[in-house]
């Protein structure tokens, strides 16, 4: 029973990851035109159309960045918890990755801030 616990926490996870790399694409690709509902909406980053642009590319470049990172991190560490690791406690590997996840989201949302912060309309 366990096991397939673990398993969904693990797919639940793994969904988020894939939905940021997603929405990392889609903001870095097809950035969004400027719009009250969806993108990197900030005052600043909706006070012009320039500044617009590169807060939603950047946002996507390190949304994929991290993405993938904690995509091939979370998959490698699921494979070696199944061969064998026991002692690895299985509850709390995912919470850790829960937390990376959250760092790196709000690490990314930080820096784009920063990075529009001086920048002229």
């Amino acid at each position: 029973m366990l096991y397939w616990t673990i398993i969904g926490v693990w797919i639940f996870l793994e969904t988020f990851v894939v939905l940021k790399i997603i929405l990392g694409i889609i903001f870095f690709k097809f950035t969004p035109k400027r719009n009250g509902i969806f993108g990197f909406r900030t005052e600043k980053s909706l006070s012009s159309e320039k500044i617009w642009k590169i807060a939603n590319v950047e946002f996507g470049k390190l949304f994929i960045f991290f993405g993938v990172i904690e995509l091939f991190t979370s998959l490698s560490t699921l494979g070696l918890t199944f061969q064998g690791f026991e002692r690895v406690d299985e509850t709390i590997i995912p919470l850790i990755y829960l937390l990376i996840y959250i760092i790196t989201t709000w690490f990314t949302v930080i820096f784009v801030i920063r990075k529009i912060k001086n920048i002229d309309n």
